[in-house]
């Protein structure tokens, strides 16, 4: 806004490491169920429903969007970004990121807003498959603020984490 910025992206993009690097063991996935035995996680309480929420499905294996809490889902996205070109495997991660501060939603977004502010994404390697696992926890503290911190799987395992400072609020202040 005027002369102060109001959107900052950075990212790195690394070769893949040769073949002779020692890789460690696969993390195998803590995240509970398959994506075809998970739920309809419905719909945020008060929330606009086009837009995000009609491009990305999410289907629970514990927790909703309608409960306060942590929360387990696999998340995947309905469409491309560009007409004609499938996404990548890295770009359904970022996709399926709406999930990860999905414990404010609980409480009512009109409320009580937690808007992600950042949002930082570390992924080691490509995921599998269009589902992206999410295991996610909101924190905040009264006087200080609040973030959403997740675990990224696909069906063979752990591909990363996320992390997001959020910018919470009681609307109406």
């Amino acid at each position: 806004m005027g002369d102060r910025p109001v959107l900052c992206v950075r990212a790195w993009r690394f070769p893949r490491i040769g073949g002779d690097y020692p890789a460690t063991p696969e993390i195998a996935s803590d995240l509970r169920g398959e994506t075809d035995r998970a739920e309809d996680g419905g719909v945020i309480p008060g929330a606009h429903v086009d837009g995000y929420l009609s491009a990305t499905q999410f289907r629970f294996t514990t927790g909703s969007f309608a409960e306060f809490g942590p929360a387990e889902a696999w998340g995947r996205s309905l469409c491309t970004r560009l007409p004609g070109e499938e996404l990548t495997p890295w770009q359904r991660v970022p996709d399926s990121r709406g999930l990860v501060e999905r414990r404010e939603y609980g409480r009512g977004p009109r409320r009580y807003p937690a808007i992600n502010s950042d949002l930082h994404v570390v992924v080691h390697r490509d995921p599998v498959g269009d589902w992206i696992g999410i295991r996610s926890e909101t924190h905040s503290a009264r006087g200080h603020g609040a973030a959403a911190y997740a675990r990224l799987a696909d069906v063979s395992g752990i591909v990363g984490a996320c992390a997001q400072s959020l910018y919470a609020s009681t609307a109406g202040r």
